[in-house]
């Protein structure tokens, strides 16, 4: 599942494949440079060794057009009649990242609960973002979509915030819900989104058994932005762009995406949900104003993640009461979040790792409450 470790992991292994791209692009533009010569064998043993080991550098070589560097210098190489041990370096690390053993698209078969049938989800390389990986978190409000009575979900609008893989949004459809958006700022986000939504579609609409549904998403030269006559979409929001509305009391504009669709400025929902979304202030805050924004009269909002710091948690809460949203945060045990359909948990880390643990915010409009049929002890 998705971990910190692993941005830092893409953030080292970025560094080290773009250091090695430079050399080995210096060596295809100084023929007959020795030393040129020396430093891309060298770049191109490493390279070879790290992809071989770490996931991480072999999706960021991919990433930064390594194949396509190391054919140039390859056939520099043989047009120069370099000596074999560079002409050897090139081929291996060439093969590790086109080969039979490269990485392939990554799809997953998710069962988060005996209640729903299983989920297929696509990954992205963890440079798309730490989003582009499935992250445990998100199987808690699984869990509560599908517990939820189908005649409540058939009446709910769901707005995904920061969607990521595109789990929650694909559970909420399957369970019911009307309408459903899946929303996120980043681009390889929206993309790894839209195709978990064909996996979706292919899966659970069209009929087909798993193997067919990855080969039918693999072999699309394009792929929707939405399915299902609308009734689940992949859009563009940036909380941003929201915090700006909230503060300026009116529209304003936004830079549309000329190759993404941008969720409407005026689209409210029943239900706003997301896991792991803050991650510094800054952010915590402008998602607090797209809470705010984004939910209908009578709506709620529910979000599952980890504290990593209290301070992003507290300029969240104080925002969210600024846009006079009510507020109750509930500590979470890692079982109690991240548990398959078998009961087994899925590699979350402790909650004392984190300064203020695990934590579900429960939000509604202070001016149009949700009937939550329980006491609630909001703020």
């Amino acid at each position: 599942l998705g971990d910190e470790a692993d941005l830092y992991e893409a953030m080292v292994a970025n560094e080290r494949v773009e250091g090695w791209m430079d050399v080995l692009q210096d060596y295809v533009g100084r023929p007959g440079d020795a030393s040129a010569a020396c430093r891309a064998k060298r770049a191109a043993q490493e390279l070879a060794e790290a992809a071989s080991q770490s996931t991480a550098y072999e999706e960021e070589a991919i990433a930064c057009g390594a194949p396509s560097t190391l054919e140039a210098a390859l056939r520099a190489s043989l047009s120069r009649g370099a000596e074999e041990k560079l002409l050897s370096a090139l081929s291996t690390s060439l093969a590790s990242l086109c080969g039979e053993g490269a990485a392939q698209v990554r799809v997953r078969s998710v069962r988060f609960s005996s209640a729903c049938p299983t989920v297929l989800v696509r990954e992205g390389a963890l440079g798309d973002g730490l989003g582009a990986r499935l992250w445990g978190s998100s199987f808690f409000l699984c869990r509560v979509f599908a517990a939820t009575d189908p005649r409540v979900m058939a009446h709910e609008t769901v707005l995904e915030l920061g969607t990521g893989v595109g789990l929650l949004g694909c559970v909420a459809s399957l369970c019911g819900a009307s309408h459903v958006v899946m929303s996120d700022g980043e681009r390889g986000a929206l993309h790894v989104a839209r195709a978990t939504m064909a996996l979706h579609q292919a899966k659970h609409r069209d009929g087909c058994d798993d193997e067919r549904a990855v080969a039918s998403v693999c072999a699309a030269a394009t792929l929707p932005w939405e399915v299902a006559e609308g009734a689940l979409c992949v859009r563009r929001l940036d909380w941003r762009d929201d915090r700006r509305r909230m503060e300026a009391g009116e529209a304003t504009h936004v830079d549309a995406d000329v190759d993404v669709p941008t969720l409407s400025p005026d689209a409210t929902f029943t239900w706003v949900v997301g896991s792991e979304l803050l991650y510094d202030v800054s952010c915590a805050e402008a998602c607090a104003a797209s809470c705010a924004r984004r939910l209908a009269p009578g709506g709620r909002a529910h979000l599952v993640g980890a504290v990593r710091d209290r301070a992003y948690l507290d300029g969240f809460l104080e925002q969210a009461r600024r846009w006079k949203l009510r507020t109750c945060v509930r500590a979470l045990d890692p079982e109690e979040i991240a548990a398959d359909a078998d009961g087994r948990t899925l590699g979350l880390r402790r909650a004392s790792e984190y300064e203020g643990g695990y934590v579900e915010i429960l939000m509604d409009r202070r001016d149009a409450p949700h009937d939550w049929h329980v006491a609630i002890p909001f703020e």
